[in-house]
């Protein structure tokens, strides 16, 4: 299962549009006023660097990077290009796409070389668009997910249950949260986790949500993992719930 989801999507394209904007903080909202009552929809590489983020209002946004480009929303152009993009996957050898927005889909293959797959895949949508992407191989939809995030920029990398715990448990909360609140709820566990892993890996078999949320149960990559299934001993990592949880969160790694 790969995961591909384009770089920086909608200021990708305004850079193709505008060349000269290359390299520059670009914020896009809007209407492009940042006095105007608006929320950034993304901003360039160089604008995040100064801690502007989707979702951040304008107006605070516009303070943090007073250098910034700022433009405003232009839906039919960002739909255009990932028309464009979408159709190219789907041109790919023996695939299968599902869309899941402007900028990310999910491609379903066998070949005995994904990587080499996803750097076709990559190097098909750079020649038609002349945007990069990036690309997530995983043995489910979630570790492929999450598996992009560790390859961005224009990267591609590979999440199985045999690396899982390998990775910075900070950057898997924030791809597995729905928002941003879920990645807060993760947060706590960037303490914890090192502990755990300094344990001889052979003594964890597996990972146990004990919870019903979607976001919780998705902490170990599986799409499905049974909630509550056996009585778990050992290591037990709490994780503060945030104010709309109805039940208090716990992962528990239990011995074998």
């Amino acid at each position: 299962m790969l995961h591909v989801d384009l770089d920086q999507f909608i200021a990708a394209v305004e850079v193709l549009r505008r060349p000269e904007l290359a390299g520059k903080p670009i914020i896009v909202g809007g209407r492009g006023d940042p006095t105007e009552r608006a929320v950034v929809s993304t901003a360039s590489y160089e604008a995040r660097a100064f801690g502007v983020g989707s979702g951040m209002p304008l107006r605070i946004a516009a303070r943090k990077v007073p250098d910034a480009v700022i433009l405003p929303v232009d839906a039919e152009a960002y739909l255009a290009a990932s028309e464009t993009v979408m159709a190219t996957l789907r041109a790919q050898p023996g695939v299968t796409v599902q869309v899941l927005g402007w900028d990310e889909a999910f491609l379903g293959t066998e070949t005995e070389d994904p990587e080499a797959y996803a750097r076709q895949v990559q190097a098909a949508v750079l020649e038609r668009t002349r945007l990069h992407c990036s690309v997530g191989i995983g043995d489910t939809l979630v570790r492929a997910k999450v598996a992009t995030g560790f390859g961005k920029p224009a990267g591609v990398f590979r999440l199985t249950a045999e690396n899982w715990l390998d990775t910075d448990p900070t950057k898997r909360a924030r791809r597995i949260g729905e928002n941003r609140t879920d990645s807060r709820r993760f947060e706590e566990c960037r303490y914890s986790v090192p502990r755990v892993r300094s344990h001889e890996r052979s003594h964890f078999r597996q990972v146990q949500i004990r919870d019903t949320s979607p976001t919780a149960r998705r902490v170990t990559g599986r799409l499905h993992a049974p909630a509550g299934a056996g009585e778990p001993s050992g290591i037990s990592i709490s994780v503060r719930p945030n104010n709309s949880a109805s039940v208090s969160q716990k992962l528990q790694l239990f011995a074998s």
